[in-house]
């Protein structure tokens, strides 16, 4: 497809930076070696959908033993996310089906925003690690789920253990979590400085036509 002669709006040629920009848009890689828009878009559906069930399962989520058994703020940030999250999705796909860098950086920002949530919550856990609140957790819901055992002695030895290796393996994930959260808000700015340079591109465009056509 040949770039060079894309018209604008005003029936112009669209400048070269714009082509060139367009063009770096579908060179860019991202997840899994797609495209950056096409990745993008992706992510940001799949959160979408996450929040969408997150929020309309709420009623239910809060009544299970797991969601009982969390520290009050961190069951109180998951709802902030999920509702923050919503928002912003909606203003991300919008922003990337209408190339609109406006849309795109209320996004962006709430990617920055879940990196110092996410960093809030591993501090979060290390205090609860090591106050043993995190092991007390998992001994919770284990002991729940092995309520009907029959053999009550050797059930909670075996929630003991497993509480342990749950509450390690907790604290383990969370830089994890953290580093692949900062990944998604390096390519989510990524994609919005793409659109923000198209856009100021193309108002210099749009107001040279302008001065043209108040010159004819």
């Amino acid at each position: 497809m040949d770039l060079s002669h894309r018209m604008d709006s005003f029936g112009r040629e669209e400048p070269e930076q714009v082509n060139r920009l367009k063009a770096r848009e579908t060179q860019e890689r991202c997840m899994f070696c797609i495209e950056l828009g096409k990745g993008v878009y992706i992510f940001t559906w799949v959160n979408f959908i996450g929040y969408c069930l997150s929020i309309l399962l709420l009623g239910v989520t809060v009544n299970t033993v797991e969601w009982k058994a969390e520290p009050w703020i961190i069951s109180a940030l998951k709802i902030i996310e999920y509702l923050t999250g919503f928002v912003a999705c909606i203003f991300g796909i919008k922003g990337i089906r209408e190339r609109n860098a406006n849309r795109l950086y209320i996004f962006a920002m709430y990617q920055v925003f879940l990196v110092g949530l996410s960093v809030l919550v591993f501090f979060i856990t290390i205090f609860e690690y090591s106050s043993g609140h995190l092991s007390n957790k998992f001994h919770r819901i284990c002991a729940d789920s092995s309520a009907n055992a029959d053999d009550p002695t050797s059930s909670a030895r075996d929630c003991d253990a497993l509480a342990q290796d749950e509450a390690l393996g907790e604290l383990i994930m969370n830089p994890f979590s953290i580093a692949l959260q900062c990944y998604f808000a390096y390519v989510v700015r990524r994609l919005y400085l793409i659109y923000m340079k198209d856009s100021v591109y193309r108002s210099g465009n749009a107001y040279e036509a302008f001065v043209d056509q108040d010159h004819v």
